[in-house]
């Protein structure tokens, strides 16, 4: 009896991570929290630092002058 009750309580909390945390909660404190939510840690320093540049073409189909 004890089992069903702790996997009925384990459902129903993943149901509602599922639903409400991950599709309501979150995207709002993201939005709130801006760029400060990307913020990196001094400590984190020394991951390399990745950029991705685009294609000459493809910015180049970007630009507004190109309409």
């Amino acid at each position: 009896m004890a089992f069903e009750q702790m996997g009925f309580g384990v459902a129903v909390v993943l149901f509602l991570d599922a639903t409400i945390v991950r599709s309501v909660v979150l995207p709002s404190v993201l939005s709130l929290l801006g760029d400060r939510c990307w913020y990196l840690p001094f400590w984190l320093g020394w991951l390399p630092r990745v950029e991705v540049s685009r294609h000459p073409q493809a910015q180049a189909a970007l630009s507004p002058e190109a309409g």
